[in-house]
């Protein structure tokens, strides 16, 4: 018998060959799926970096908006309610760091 016509080794052949094909198809697949994953990530801390940035530029512009509302309430005041003035916006920062505490769930 001649080993090139051995049906056992035409079918261990075809099996490995079967093998192989399904080894190149399951690495194709993982290495798609790998750079959707890679590619999803790239874009959701592109928008993280976005939304931090946005976010840091809104605190800028609360801060200078609550520091001219302090200064009007202040010189609307007037020199005889002064003091008053600055205890009632002292409480209201105190009561607004208060809610945010609150709304963070920090305990």
């Amino acid at each position: 018998m001649s080993a090139e016509g051995s049906p056992i080794l035409d079918g261990l052949k075809a099996a490995l060959l079967t093998l192989r094909s399904l080894g190149a198809a399951a690495s194709s697949l993982i290495e798609s799926r790998t750079d959707m994953l890679i590619e999803f990530e790239r874009r959701e801390i592109a928008r993280a970096v976005r939304i931090f940035a946005l976010s840091m530029a809104a605190v800028v512009f609360v801060c200078a908006a609550t520091g001219f509302a302090a200064l009007a309430i202040l010189f609307a005041a007037g020199e005889a309610h002064r003091v008053a003035a600055a205890v009632g916006i002292a409480a209201a920062f105190g009561v607004l760091a208060l809610l945010a505490i609150r709304l963070t769930g920090a305990k």
